[in-house]
């Protein structure tokens, strides 16, 4: 079963309104493969064309959908907020997801 990328994942999402789809779309684009996003809130308003308080909402309710969750950054982080994307397809089940391999490389 092949993997699907998180904005794959981003587009099948179930949300209320396009501006909320919106917003987890361009986090899924600007975030890395294992669903990571980085951006400020700032960002993400800039480029799904849409207001931070608009941002500020789809966030909340992206969370409150296990969409997405907010990362917690370490003290005296001086980075933006950052999410991990809760869609991203784990692909096959039977793939070990634990740990580190050992003598993998």
């Amino acid at each position: 079963m092949s993997k699907k990328r998180p904005l794959e994942c981003a587009l099948d999402a179930t949300v209320s309104s396009a501006r909320t789809k919106m917003v987890l779309v361009v986090m899924a684009r600007r975030g890395n493969q294992s669903g990571i996003c980085f951006m400020s809130q700032r960002s993400i308003a800039s480029e799904a064309n849409c207001s931070v308080k608009s941002v500020e909402r789809a966030i909340k309710e992206l969370i409150g959908r296990g969409l997405i969750e907010e990362v917690v950054p370490r003290p005296k982080s001086r980075r933006s907020k950052t999410y991990r994307l809760l869609i991203i397809d784990e692909g096959d089940s039977q793939v070990d997801a634990g740990g580190p391999s050992i003598g993998r490389y």
